[in-house]
C-alpha cells in the first residue's frame, strides 16, 4: 500500500488522499471504516452485510468532497508541468543554503546532509522559544512551522535565495 495526500508538497490543498494498492492484495483488504462508495451497490444501504466492491473503491469512505479533487488537480497540474526532478533538485540547492545559514548562526540541524537521505522539510533546532520564534517569524511574514524545539525550513520550487536570506536575518535577531 501507498497512501499520500496532496497537501504541502503538491501544491494540491487540504483533503485529498490518494492510495495505491497492488491488484494481488486488495481482495483481502476489509475497510475498518467504510462508508456507502466502498460496496458493491452503493445505493442498497445494506449496512448489515456491506459487499465490497471489487477495486480499490473498497477503501473509499462516503461522498467524495468534490471541491478538493479541482484544488488538487491544479496543484498536481503545476507539479507536473515543473517537473518532480527539477523540483527536487532546486529544493536540494535551497536546503543547502539553509544548512549554510544555520552553521552560521551554530543552530544544529536535524535533517540528514545527504541530499538523497531527506525530504523536503528542514529542522533546524532553536530551543525551546520554538514555538514563540516561529510566530514571530510569521508576524514578519516568514513562513516556518514548528515541532518541539525545532523550526521547520520547508523550500519549494517557488522559493528563492532572497526568501531563504531573509527567513535567517530575521531568525538571527530572535535567537
Amino acid at each position: 500500500l501507498y497512501v499520500a495526500g496532496t497537501l504541502k508538497f503538491l501544491c494540491g490543498g487540504p483533503g485529498c488522499v490518494f492510495l495505491y494498492c497492488r491488484r494481488d492484495l486488495l481482495a483481502s483488504l476489509e475497510p475498518a471504516v467504510t462508508g456507502w462508495f466502498a460496496t458493491a451497490e452503493p445505493f442498497s444501504f445494506d449496512t448489515e452485510h456491506p459487499t465490497y466492491h471489487p477495486t480499490a473503491r473498497r477503501l473509499e469512505h462516503g461522498t467524495p468532497p468534490a471541491p478538493v479533487f479541482f484544488i488538487a488537480q491544479g496543484g498536481i497540474e503545476v507539479i507536473a508541468e515543473v517537473g518532480v526532478e527539477r523540483i527536487r533538485e532546486r529544493q536540494w540547492e535551497l536546503q543547502e543554503r539553509v544548512f549554510e545559514h544555520a552553521d552560521r548562526l551554530g543552530l544544529d540541524v536535524r535533517t540528514p546532509r545527504e541530499p538523497r537521505a531527506r525530504g523536503g522539510v528542514v529542522n533546524v533546532r532553536v530551543g525551546p522559544e520554538a514555538e514563540r520564534i516561529c510566530h514571530a517569524l510569521l508576524a514578519r511574514d516568514v513562513c516556518t512551522d514548528f515541532r518541539g524545539d525545532g523550526l521547520r525550513i520547508s523550500p519549494h520550487f517557488f522559493t528563492n535565495e532572497d526568501d531563504v536570506d531573509r527567513c535567517f536575518a530575521e531568525l538571527a535577531t530572535l535567537v
